[in-house]
């Protein structure tokens, strides 16, 4: 345990960076599986409030990562704006739910969700189902690409301190950075503070979260 003397001086919360990891490791990925019935949900799942469906409409339920939620939201609202039909003249109006990519990915495998689309945070979840679906019956879940709709930076945030020992803001600070203090056996020793320890880096659960994911990726 740290005496009061070599605690950090917590002061501002510095944002040290934005990173987009690996390009598109972060790129939602869009897919349609073969599920049927309407319905939404999943963890930390949030329904989006939206003008009624027009009388005798065809509704597509969307379950998409709540990393997009704005971009989504506005391209669901555009798309309803436009009225598209189908040949018998039908209107398609599109509702989402914005939802953790894990949680999502569990509750379609578990039939408790049944969206027409499915947009996780990356492709590695749909990747995943696929795998579980497999063992399950045989399978695929889903066979078809996956085209990538948009791509997310991520950032992290540390104390100013912490942030300055590593050269902010005379130099960015890097993902590289922190991976090499925290593959580092001196820890925060290397950058002339050995009463700070190791390196401790926090993140979203893996197992739900598209963001956490990566991070135990990365790392």
């Amino acid at each position: 345990m740290y005496s009061e003397k070599s605690r950090i001086p917590w002061g501002p919360i510095v944002v040290a960076v934005a990173v987009l990891f690996f390009g598109c490791i972060i790129a939602g990925a869009l897919i349609i599986p073969k599920l049927i019935s309407g319905g939404s949900g999943g963890v930390g799942s949030t329904a989006e409030e939206f003008p009624a469906a027009p009388k005798g409409s065809i509704v597509v339920d969307v379950a998409s990562s709540n990393t997009k939620q704005d971009w989504m939201n506005l391209m669901v609202e555009r798309f309803n704006a436009d009225g598209p039909t189908i040949a018998s003249g039908e209107t398609i109006f599109v509702r989402v739910t914005h939802v953790t990519s894990g949680g999502s990915q569990q509750d379609i495998l578990d039939g408790k969700i049944q969206p027409q689309v499915w947009s996780p945070g990356d492709g590695s979840w749909v990747a995943g189902a696929n795998e579980v679906w497999r063992d399950r019956t045989g399978r695929m879940l889903i066979s078809q690409d996956c085209p990538t709709t948009v791509f997310a930076p991520s950032g992290f945030a540390m104390w100013r301190p912490m942030a300055e020992a590593l050269g902010w803001p005379d130099k960015p600070i890097s993902w590289d950075d922190l991976v090499d203090l925290s593959a580092n056996p001196d820890g925060w020793a290397s950058v002339g503070h050995p009463e700070w320890g190791q390196f401790k880096f926090g993140h979203t659960h893996p197992a739900y979260s598209n963001v956490g994911l990566q991070m135990m990726t990365a790392l």
